[in-house]
This record gives C-alpha cells, sequence and structure tokens, in this order.
C-alpha cells in the first residue's frame, strides 16, 4: 500500500502530491531495492494507492483530503512515475466514494458514492484519457528541466516517438503555471489537458523541434506527428 502520505508539525497525517520528499509512495524505491537484491526480475504490484477527495456530490474535510482537480492531476502523476520505475501494475483504492462521513478512504473513489450515482470524478475522466492516449507507447526517455518541469518522452510500438508529457512536480495550484521550452524528436501535432474534454493548449514553435508551452501542476499531454 504506498498513498501519498506525510507528517505535519502536529504529528498528523495529511495528503501530499506524489513527487513530495516525504511521500510514503517513495517507500516503492525500497521495494524495488530489495526486488532487484532478492528476486530480480519479479513483477511488482501496487495493490492500494490514491488520493480522497471532494466532489461536487460530496465535501472532503479531512487531513488526508484534496480536491477534486489535485486528485485527477496526482492521479496522472503518480502513474507516470510507477511507470518510470517499471511498476507492473497499479490498482487505485476505491472504485466509488461511500455514503458515509468523511473520513480517510471514504472520498477516495474515482466515481461519486452509490447514492450520488455512481457519477466518474475528474480523476476517472483524466485516467481513461491518459490510457486510451499512451496505453500502448512505453517510456524511452525523462528530462527534469533546469526550469523546474519533469518531461517524460514515449515511443509507439513501431519505436516512432509518439507523445511527450510534461508537469510541474509540486503541490497543486491551478494558477500556477510556467513557460517551458522543450526539444521534440518530431513536430508537434497537438497539446492537452486529459479529462472528459480533452482542452486543448496553444503552443509555439521555437525553432526545429523546438516548442514553448505553458505547463502547470496539471499533465500535459503534447501528440507528435
Amino acid at each position: 500500500h504506498l498513498y501519498s502520505y506525510a507528517t505535519n508539525a502536529r504529528g498528523k497525517a495529511v495528503a501530499v502530491h506524489p513527487e513530495h520528499p516525504e511521500s510514503q509512495m517513495r517507500g516503492i524505491l525500497n521495494m524495488l531495492k530489495f526486488r532487484n537484491k532478492n528476486m530480480p526480475e519479479t513483477p511488482v504490484h501496487i495493490t492500494e494507492w490514491g488520493w480522497d477527495s471532494s466532489s461536487e456530490a460530496m465535501d472532503c474535510s479531512h487531513s488526508e483530503c484534496v480536491t477534486e482537480q489535485a486528485q485527477a492531476a496526482y492521479a496522472l502523476r503518480g502513474l507516470l512515475m510507477f511507470y518510470r520505475l517499471d511498476v507492473e501494475k497499479v490498482f487505485w483504492y476505491f472504485f466509488s466514494d461511500e455514503d458515509k462521513p468523511s473520513h480517510r478512504f471514504t472520498r477516495s473513489g474515482m466515481l461519486t458514492s452509490p447514492q450520488n450515482g455512481l457519477t466518474p470524478k475528474k480523476s476517472w475522466h483524466a485516467m481513461k484519457s491518459l490510457i486510451t492516449e499512451i496505453g500502448d507507447t512505453f517510456l524511452y526517455d525523462v528530462n527534469e528541466n533546469n526550469s523546474g518541469a519533469w518531461i517524460y518522452y514515449f515511443k509507439d510500438t513501431s519505436e516512432t516517438p509518439s507523445h511527450v508529457v510534461l508537469w510541474l512536480p509540486e503541490k497543486h495550484r491551478p494558477q500556477l503555471k510556467k513557460e517551458i521550452t522543450f526539444q521534440t524528436p518530431r513536430a508537434i501535432k497537438k497539446a492537452f489537458l486529459p479529462s472528459a474534454t480533452n482542452s486543448p493548449l496553444p503552443y509555439s514553435a521555437k525553432g526545429k523541434n523546438l516548442y514553448s508551452l505553458e505547463v502547470g501542476t496539471y499533465p500535459v499531454v503534447v501528440v507528435l506527428k
């Protein structure tokens, strides 16, 4: 079980972003070290993982809560991080919120509670969009940009560079944006935020396969031509 919790100054568990240096998600590094030493090539599965969040239907007031948008952003970022570490399978806990007062795990769903219709939350739409877009690709390069962005490069099954994913590895704040200049192996076809609407993003060419794009704490998917 690898939840992204840290302990605050009062000794209370709080939810943090997946790249946080005190996140319990970093326990995967010890697991992989043990696996590599004692059981090389054994697949690693994360059987519980996720974040509690509010939704339009229910509030989330306990210390492990994040906003609905942050849950979506962290789900994408955490999944990409596990993919980078060659984790074979990841299981989100739980599939839906519960019809109970707000406390740990009662708001952990990607769907709203049964009494609220099991409606998809933003995290469900985000994960569906990302997996639909890059599910058949593989990661081949990572650039932790000197401007603060993390940039992941993907190839398709024919070994052709196909996608780039960028984000700022910080606490989710919708207003936090940086203009990031980055190199791509091929020209850009489009850029979007993985979501229910796959909102398109503008970008500008700075040179041959050199582009500038506004990036925030919610991952941006870039599709290459």
